[in-house]
């Protein structure tokens, strides 16, 4: 064992050369089997970068500009420019987000102290991770969200020691920018450069006000040119136009912490026409003044609600009948990701308690994963709405079964040793 141990220290980085080519062999595999049809968001976010592709405004299935975030089709209109716009090139951006996850991963082990083997453990436990490959085969925004999360991550956890912390800055909020794009829920995690840069200054290393000027300036040098363009396209500055949709349909009658359709809520009759009257912009507005005011008028419901959406967002996703379709292989696929998913998390809570990880290190990463969940108690939950997230929960799950494995051998050497001494 220590012998393996010290042949993949000393090729490290051909290891994780290898383990990234799995990754990438796992995910086009499932992708050349599955075959999965571009519907739904997926099919918005084909659209919109075909439109962009070609120069255009982006526009979705149902004539809007700026109802689905713009980041994911961003990044998919250089591929669709180049190759054309179909599956195939989607695919290929997909492969390198995921090649760029595995590197962020092994990098931000390396950050918060694990021996290469575990890093490299990591990054094994994120090649066959089954909702990560099955993401990847579809057009989901997950597949940005994921790495730009990680980047934040990376860079706030640069923060606490390195030393041009004003570039630092600048290149988180560039990232915290693209990931703003990608999906409204990223907002909370400016909380982890910014508490890195609270850090630094309580232990007197540098004061926080550049930092938090370049952390500022990096995300509005993203943010400006898409938010000018939308006040041309739709009327008014902003990131996207869902904000009031999504906020109604987790807070209405109708609303149990999962999503709901809007066609199975009672705005669900009059929504095409009240989009039609009042445009994207106007009639999300419309409806979150609905939500807000059935919020103040159901206080209780609403607190119900959130702990039941804060509930199920780390909540296992149990296959059902209708998942499988009475397929035994992927009803057993499904549950080797239940059972995937309940061990990370376990391991997880044992390596975000560990004494290994450092202090500071450790309110970073915390402020990342737990503000990103926080915002999920507001709307609704889907299952895929966590991906982003769990790189960071393998990664506390590699530092988990580290300390588990370790707490085992000291337990089974003590008796041998009391044997031996007695």
């Amino acid at each position: 064992m220590n012998r393996l141990v010290t042949l993949l220290d000393r090729r490290e980085n051909k290891v994780l050369a290898g383990l990234v080519l799995v990754v990438l062999a796992l995910r086009l595999g499932a992708w050349l089997v599955l075959q999965p049809e571009i519907q739904s968001d997926g099919l918005a976010y084909f659209l919109m970068s075909e439109a962009l592709a070609q120069g255009l405004p982006p526009v979705d299935q149902y004539g809007q500009h700026a109802f689905f975030s713009v980041g994911y089709p961003l990044v998919l209109a250089p591929a669709f420019a180049l190759l054309g716009a179909s599956a195939y090139a989607a695919m290929l951006t997909n492969l390198v987000l995921a090649a760029c996850s595995a590197w962020l991963i092994h990098r931000i082990g390396r950050a918060i102290g694990l021996a290469p083997v575990w890093r490299l453990a990591a990054v094994l436990a994120y090649a066959l991770w089954l909702p990560g490959i099955w993401s990847t085969a579809r057009l989901a925004r997950e597949n940005l969200s994921t790495p730009l999360m990680l980047l934040v991550v990376l860079l706030a956890l640069s923060l606490l020691h390195g030393r041009r912390r004003g570039a630092t800055a600048l290149g988180c909020g560039l990232a915290y920018g693209f990931a703003l794009l990608a999906g409204g829920s990223a907002l909370p995690l400016v909380a982890a450069p910014a508490i890195a840069i609270l850090l630094v200054w309580y232990r007197r290393e540098a004061a926080p006000a550049i930092p938090l000027l370049a952390l500022g300036a990096g995300a509005a040098l993203v943010l400006a040119p898409w938010t000018m363009a939308t006040d041309r396209l739709v009327g008014t500055p902003t990131l996207n136009t869902n904000g009031g949709f999504n906020l109604y349909l987790g807070n209405n009658p109708a609303a149990n912490g999962r999503f709901v359709s809007i066609v199975d809520t009672p705005a669900g009759p009059g929504w095409e026409q009240m989009r039609e009257d009042l445009g994207e912009v106007g009639a999300s507005r419309q409806l979150g003044a609905q939500a807000k005011a059935y919020i103040l008028a159901h206080p209780a419901e609403t607190a119900r609600l959130t702990v039941t959406r804060l509930a199920l967002f780390w909540a296992p996703n149990w296959p059902s009948l209708s998942d499988v379709e009475g397929s035994r292989a992927l009803l057993a696929m499904r549950s080797v990701e239940v059972l995937q998913y309940l061990l990370l998390l376990a391991f997880a809570l044992v390596g975000a308690s560990s004494r290994r990880l450092p202090r500071d290190a450790a309110l970073v990463i915390a402020a990342a994963v737990l503000g990103f969940w926080a915002i999920h108690g507001v709307t609704y939950n889907i299952a895929r709405y966590r991906d982003p997230a769990m790189p960071i929960v393998i990664l506390l799950a590699t530092l988990g079964l580290r300390e588990t494995l370790a707490l085992t051998g000291r337990m089974l050497r003590e008796p041998a040793r009391v044997a031996a001494t007695n």
